[in-house]
Formats: C-alpha cells, sequence, structure tokens
C-alpha cells in the first residue's frame, strides 16, 4: 500500500527530461522544469504512478495516454481544445484521455499525483 498523504512533501524527486524534448510536447513561455519519483514502475513506462512537480511556464501537449491528475500544492491553469480555462488549486482533480490537446499554465511551482496509463 502506498499512503500519498503522508509521503506527497518528501523532497526526493529526480529531474525528468527537458519537457522541450518530450514527445508532442512545446514549451510556449518561461523555462519549466519538471521532476518526478515514480512509485509504480518506471519512466515511459505502460503505468506510471507517482508525484510529479513543474516550475513556472507555460506547456502545450497533447496526451499520449490516459492520466489522473490530483493537486497536493499550488496551482495550475489548464485549457482545454475548446478554449475553456480552468484553474486548479490543491485538492482539485483533473482526469486527461489519450489524444486531447492541452495548454498547462503552471502559476507557481506546482505538485501533484499522478496515475498515467498508455493505451
Amino acid at each position: 500500500m502506498i499512503d500519498f498523504n503522508k509521503q506527497k512533501n518528501r523532497s526526493d524527486l529526480a529531474p525528468w527530461p527537458p519537457i522541450e524534448e518530450l514527445e508532442e510536447t512545446r514549451v510556449v513561455s518561461g523555462a519549466p522544469k519538471h521532476f518526478s519519483r515514480l512509485d509504480v514502475a518506471e519512466y515511459v513506462s505502460e503505468h506510471m504512478l507517482g508525484i510529479w512537480e513543474c516550475a513556472e511556464g507555460v506547456i502545450e501537449w497533447i496526451e499520449l495516454g490516459d492520466e489522473l491528475h490530483d493537486i497536493i500544492s499550488v496551482s495550475l491553469r489548464i485549457t482545454e481544445k475548446n478554449g475553456a480555462p480552468t484553474v486548479f488549486s490543491v485538492g482539485k482533480v483533473v482526469f486527461t484521455q489519450k489524444g486531447e490537446q492541452v495548454r498547462g499554465e503552471v502559476l507557481l511551482r506546482v505538485r501533484k499525483k499522478h496515475s498515467y496509463q498508455r493505451r
């Protein structure tokens, strides 16, 4: 069993590859860098579960899998393809599906629990 309420503030997050090098991803503004700790699987597995954190910036991407995002610190504004922006703050949960076009604006360094399934 993994108790994320006890683990969410751990500081053992490792850098992930630069965002601008990721498939289907584009940095629009800022210099966002992201970090993670995977509790299930390894980077670029069919299923990943862990904590993800990103520094301020604006990123656009196309989801390569289904992902459940559970915001555990600060805030993130997500704008869907239809142009509707939504601000997610602590305690908010959002689900994105494979193929969705998403624009994420990291307003302040954000941290989330994530469960990702590539299908």
